[in-house]
């Protein structure tokens, strides 16, 4: 039996029939002329999500002829893998995770397209460690030493870059995560958690660590003095794109990266009209937060992306390393960013 047949047996459980519909009545045709093709796509309303929603509302996806349809995430997006590789959804959008590594080396169809966020590497900070009002800074001046002996609220499993930021924060200063007590608490439960004194300190990002700092707490170190510019969101796709119309893949990066092109041009009144509506965030508290980078050349950071894989295996995290070749896939944002809209092609 093959690794990728093994890989969906062990994962045949969460295939739910309310995400993605049933391959039977899929169009498996490339559509011609005016006909738009239809494109499921899985997503959750985070910011790193932004230049999807964009295209949907500016009609970018129906410029390349696409009949984009989103539907949100009832599990993790590593647990949504298996209706990717089944083809039981076209796009994924995926934080960085060793769901993904490890079913990529399992033999899984599936590969990185294009970079959602990142972290920033100059300016505001999207991701932080943020630590509790009132916490004295540690008599030996060293933000890290703020943190020993200190309950954070971050789970001992977390295996996302927000993990290996905190792991490379604790490193650079000769600790480790042995020396703080890691207490496991969901995000909307540690700015409770933080008022009561339950807990010293936690990783967050926007628009939580903006609460945070609403609340009198402050911001320790922001994660782009460790790993700046780290891919932490990923576009993925599967089989039904990247071989069965590849086109079509090529199509939805397009207007994607218009959408990214729109996203980075700032808080704009549509921007935040957009965004507001998608995320179900405040306009008013959007225009406060730290939005995250998001690469215009759609193309991750690759180096940063082998960083995580090394910390994840070292943690008994991954099976194995993947390299680049196996889990990214260049040519859909090499084509795109060569080339026009397909709408400004029919003009």
């Amino acid at each position: 039996m093959s690794s990728f047949s093994l890989f969906h047996i062990a994962v045949a459980g969460v295939l739910v029939a309310s995400q993605g519909c049933s391959d039977s009545s899929r169009h498996r045709m490339e559509g011609t002329g005016e006909e738009l093709f239809p494109v499921e796509v899985a997503v959750r309303p985070f910011l790193t999500n932004a230049p999807i929603y964009i295209a949907l509302e500016e009609g970018f996806f129906v410029d390349e002829g696409l009949d984009v349809r989103v539907s949100g995430l009832s599990q993790s997006s590593s647990q949504s893998l298996p209706l990717l590789a089944r083809g039981r959804i076209d796009v994924l959008a995926s934080a960085v995770n060793v769901g993904l590594f490890n079913a990529i080396a399992r033999g899984a169809p599936v590969r990185i397209v294009a970079a959602r966020g990142s972290v920033r590497e100059s300016g505001c900070g999207h991701t932080a460690v943020v630590v509790r009002r009132g916490l004295a800074p540690a008599p030996s001046g060293s933000p890290v030493s703020t943190l020993v002996g200190r309950r954070v609220g971050l789970r001992e499993s977390h295996s996302g870059v927000s993990r290996l930021f905190f792991d490379s924060l604790l490193s650079s200063a000769g600790t480790g995560s042995q020396d703080v007590e890691l207490v496991p608490l969901p995000i909307p439960a540690r700015l409770q958690a933080m008022g009561r004194g339950s807990i010293d300190a936690t990783v967050l990002a926007e628009p939580w660590l903006t609460r945070m700092v609403d609340a009198g707490h402050r911001v320790l170190i922001p994660a782009r003095e460790i790993v700046p510019g780290m891919s932490n969101g990923l576009l993925l796709m599967g089989p039904s794109l990247l071989e069965e119309n590849p086109k079509v893949g090529r199509r939805f990066v397009g207007a994607y990266l218009r959408g990214v092109r729109q996203y980075n041009r700032g808080k704009t009144a549509r921007n935040l009209e957009i965004l507001s509506e998608a995320t179900g965030l405040e306009p008013s508290l959007l225009k406060r937060i730290c939005w995250p980078a998001i690469r215009g050349s759609g193309v991750p950071d690759i180096d940063g992306l082998e960083v995580y894989q090394r910390w994840a295996h070292d943690r008994g995290h991954l099976d194995r390393l993947v390299e680049p070749r196996a889990f990214w896939e260049p040519s859909l944002v090499e084509h795109t960013t060569s080339s026009e809209p397909r709408s400004a092609r029919r003009r």
